[in-house]
């Protein structure tokens, strides 16, 4: 299962890099939406595809309340 969203920019090189690579990687969208996480994301998180879609489609950076608590959602707007 492949956790890009379709946007025709990403070459199909990238999405093999970044889908492959043993270091956790997730984008964020300047709106807090996850939009992309990797292999190693899903395991260091120990999600199925299935969880792994839910947080794509329902979790929010800006919305987390330790992200909120800590003032952390500040450095992200920058």
């Amino acid at each position: 299962m492949s956790y890009f969203t379709n946007n025709k920019d990403n070459s199909p090189l990238l999405k093999t890099v970044f889908n492959d690579s043993p270091i956790s990687m997730q984008t964020v969208a300047r709106d807090g939406r996850i939009i992309f996480v990797n292999k190693a994301w899903k395991e260091l998180w120990n999600l199925d595809d299935t969880a792994a879609l839910w947080v794509l489609e329902n979790y929010n950076l800006f919305q987390d309340k330790f992200v909120l608590a800590g003032n952390i959602d500040k450095a992200f707007l920058r």
